[in-house]
């Protein structure tokens, strides 16, 4: 896993795309698009280099599949994937073996996606959001419910990237079933029809990352949450509840 930073990459963007990104790149009119687009490779890539220990990021291309999803091209071969996510001026990602699935997604609060973070997730789930913790009120100016709802979203938004539907289904087909907490600020979830997976949350301030995958597997962790947390601030949030019962 890798996170990135445009304003540390967007000078190296030559030595970073392949002649066939870096065209898609320059088109593209939108200073946002580019932000995002440059700063989605470069955390793939990094990810990607440390699976296939391929120095020159040039000889990697990422380029959009039939649906949209990201397929890795190297060597005139595909044997591997990456699930790539962005928002607010930093990017991550997750590079694996073909047959692995993986899926991530990062989001930061944004007031005005309340309504739609409300209508999205069921009453079942809500539950969870309802919960307050008189000691959190210290260490952040921001309410749990709005941060909640959207730990919620992006689990059900890196899972629909395993399952390669995007957030177009019913929400209910990407029900969670459990959430509990593994250390503060870091919480495993699985889901009601798709036990198949699991996945990780973590919650820092305002901005969550969630990461979903085969439940039969382990992940160590420790050096991406590192990098992560040490971007993001980090408040202390301990909590379990069952959103099957």
């Amino acid at each position: 896993m890798n996170i990135a930073n445009y304003v540390d990459v967007a000078p190296y963007r030559s030595q970073l795309l392949s002649p066939a990104e870096l065209d898609y790149f320059e088109k593209l009119p939108v200073l946002r698009r580019r932000m995002s687009y440059l700063m989605g490779r470069m955390a793939a890539k990094g990810a990607l280099v440390q699976l296939i220990g391929d120095c020159d990021y040039r000889s990697i291309s990422i380029e959009p599949g039939s649906f949209g999803q990201p397929v890795v091209r190297y060597g005139g071969q595909e044997p591997f994937e990456v699930s790539i996510a962005h928002d607010s001026g930093q990017a991550v990602a997750v590079a694996f073996e073909a047959g692995y699935p993986v899926g991530i997604d990062v989001e930061t609060f944004n007031p005005t996606l309340y309504q739609t973070l409300i209508d999205a997730v069921p009453d079942s789930e809500k539950s969870w959001c309802d919960r307050t913790f008189d000691y959190y009120s210290q260490y952040s100016q921001y309410s749990q419910y709005p941060q909640r709802l959207l730990a919620l979203w992006t689990l059900k938004e890196a899972l629909s990237k395993v399952l390669r539907c995007g957030m177009t289904v019913p929400m209910e087909l990407l029900s969670i079933a459990d959430l509990q907490c593994i250390f503060p600020n870091h919480y495993r979830a699985s889901f009601r029809h798709f036990s198949q997976y699991q996945a990780r949350l973590w919650i820092a301030d305002q901005t969550v990352l969630s990461v979903v995958f085969p439940r039969q597997t382990e992940i160590n962790f420790d050096p991406f949450q590192k990098s992560w947390f040490s971007q993001n601030a980090l408040h202390p949030m301990v909590d379990s509840f069952d959103l099957a019962g």
